[in-house]
């Protein structure tokens, strides 16, 4: 039996739930428990998902929680009444579709970078966290909000977080329909490649990197198979389906899985990887993983964020937030304190500016 739980209803955490229904296989025993912020939005969320179990033929049990993201006691209740094998993390205060508008803070992510939005994915998983942790729980998390910077954050603050999903994996899954030779290629990149993807932005620069067994795939190739892609038609349900197999491998579902995970072990950007038994491993051999890290680092400042040591922001960045927060800093620590500071800095600013319109 697999114990899932879902902390989110939006349209990701809806996809996943119906994805996983969809490919449970007769033996399967799913339990989904999902986590809202409305008790109204879980019941829909769990209740799809049961009702397109039994279409199939199939059955998921489970239960649904409302809880306040900013309160990890909300929280603890649902981690006492079940045993998840794992937690999908789909939460945020950013939701990318909030984004995109003409408001002063869409505007201000848009020039200065995505990466400017990491402090609010972190509040929701930070309560999930000290959630499990005040219960003596060290359930895997597998986080979905902007992966390719939060997890190597959430790894240093200590978080029980293994990887995550989309981004270079849905980049990748586009790219291996359109050119069979990269369809088992070991891809590295980051949030800035499927940007720029859906945006219509991408140049040669702006290819994620692909390995096969006759070398690496050259950059032309690779910007030609994507430039023949047709734009997802639903982008949550394609996000989903490179998630589905990687969690069903990660709840024991499966036995095996490979491909890409974003985020993992705290390192940034997205790696190959596989999962054998439950257990999550890089998949780089010949490779050199540490080069390849310094490379997504450099990618992802593209994203306006990127981490080595500390949190740093670039200097064109650093120059837009200035001209809200005078005394905003380059470089954060990453440790509780810090992180706590940047998160509530981040929100005011966000706040204020989107109450101008």
């Amino acid at each position: 039996m697999a114990v899932i739980t879902l902390a989110g209803t939006g349209k990701i955490s809806n996809a996943i739930a119906e994805s996983l229904t969809l490919t449970a296989g007769a033996t399967d025993s799913i339990s989904l428990v999902v986590l809202g912020r409305k008790l109204e939005h879980a019941e829909q969320t769990l209740g799809q998902a049961q009702a397109i179990a039994r279409c199939f033929d199939r059955q998921i049990t489970g239960e649904a929680y409302e809880v306040d993201w900013h309160d990890p006691h909300s929280i603890q209740p649902a981690f006492e009444r079940w045993e998840p094998d794992l937690v999908v993390q789909m939460a945020s205060e950013q939701p990318p579709s909030e984004l995109g508008g003409d408001d002063a803070w869409s505007q201000l992510v848009k020039n200065a970078g995505f990466g400017i939005t990491l402090p609010m994915h972190l509040p929701p998983l930070r309560s999930v966290c000290l959630a499990m942790e005040s219960l003596g729980k060290h359930t895997p998390v597998l986080n979905a909000c902007f992966p390719d910077l939060v997890n190597p954050v959430a790894a240093r603050l200590g978080w029980p977080v293994v990887g995550g999903f989309g981004n270079l994996a849905t980049v990748a899954a586009i790219a291996q329909a359109k050119w069979p030779a990269v369809e088992n290629g070991r891809f590295f990149g980051c949030h800035h490649h499927l940007s720029r993807f859906l945006k219509g932005t991408l140049q040669l620069e702006h290819m994620p990197r692909c390995f096969t067994t006759h070398g690496e795939a050259t950059p032309l190739e690779l910007l030609k198979a994507l430039r023949r892609a047709p734009q997802p038609a639903d982008i949550s349900s394609l996000t989903a389906a490179t998630a589905t197999p990687l969690i069903r491998a990660l709840c024991g579902l499966d036995a095996y899985w490979k491909g890409i995970v974003s985020g993992p072990q705290g390192l940034v950007g997205g790696f190959p990887a596989v999962i054998r038994a439950k257990a999550l491993e890089l998949d780089v051999k010949g490779l050199d993983c540490s080069a390849m890290e310094q490379w997504n680092i450099a990618q992802e400042s593209s994203d306006g964020v990127s981490i080595n040591q500390n949190l740093e922001y670039t200097p064109a960045a650093v120059e837009m937030l200035r001209r809200h927060i005078p005394e905003f800093q380059a470089s954060w620590s990453i440790d509780s304190v810090s992180i706590s500071t940047l998160i509530e800095i981040t929100r005011q600013l966000k706040n204020r500016l989107k109450s101008l319109g």
